[in-house]
């Protein structure tokens, strides 16, 4: 990986970062009374959104530059979400709609992400609980 790669990901994570600031910021303040509308479903439904058009677009050559489709992907994507990375490799790697399907309904990869997930925060939280 050369530095102008690295530089690239680097200035596209700040910025993706930073929408989800601004985005997590607008939706407390906006939609604070609407349950449902919260800043992690906007930035996992926008980043997959902009996800799947990088691919796709790299696909069709209509991105050709390999450091810009870097910074765009695992540097804005990946500050801004890493759940569409996730759902990304999920549709990617499963070009069949069995191996799809087997995937995301009986392996669940959804299932287990979220539960141990939810069982890392926890216990990161119990820690620091312990220490303190």
């Amino acid at each position: 990986m050369s530095i102008a790669q690295i530089i690239g990901i680097a200035i596209g994570g700040a910025l993706g970062t930073l929408l989800r600031f601004f985005i997590s910021q607008s939706i407390n303040q906006w939609f604070i009374k609407v349950q449902w509308v919260t800043p992690s479903i906007v930035v996992n439904i926008l980043g997959c959104l902009i996800l799947g058009i990088l691919i796709e677009s790299r696909n069709k050559n209509l991105i050709e530059s390999n450091n810009l489709f870097l910074s765009a992907t695992i540097g804005f994507c990946g500050g801004l979400t890493t759940f569409s990375t996730f759902i990304a490799e999920i549709v990617v790697l499963n070009q069949k709609l069995s191996s799809f399907i087997f995937n995301i309904f009986i392996f669940t990869p959804i299932v287990i992400s979220l539960s141990l997930g939810v069982l890392a925060f926890v216990m990161g939280r119990w820690i620091i609980k312990i220490i303190v």
